[in-house]
């Protein structure tokens, strides 16, 4: 097998049906730039139906939900709780005073 020619290779593109096709230079929009559009219209339609703002106090989100109630402030303090617990005895401080109990026996 040779090396082929500057004119043999130009034969075999020419002759090829998908040379044809990868040549042809083609202008397409980008996936970026069909996204932006569409984002721009739906904030235009969002901005002509957007309600008038609510006068009063606003709505809290799902997450100031859970942390305001009254249910997660307990968990927390129990899991501080045993946390404080698990280190502390881990140092070897202990939360409760023990009473030694006086021997009865001779040893």
């Amino acid at each position: 097998m040779d090396v082929l020619s500057d004119s043999e290779i130009n034969d075999l593109v020419a002759k090829s049906k998908i040379a044809r096709k990868y040549n042809e230079v083609v202008d397409r929009e980008s996936a970026y730039e069909i996204l932006n559009k569409k984002m721009e219209v739906a904030q235009a339609a969002e901005a002509e139906q957007a309600p008038p703002p609510k006068s009063g106090k606003e709505e809290k989100s799902t997450l100031e939900t859970i942390l305001s109630s009254s249910v997660t402030r307990q968990i927390g303090r129990t899991a501080a709780s045993i946390l404080t617990r698990s280190l502390l005895g881990a140092l070897g401080v202990s939360s409760t005073t023990s009473r030694s109990r006086k021997k009865t026996s001779w040893f």
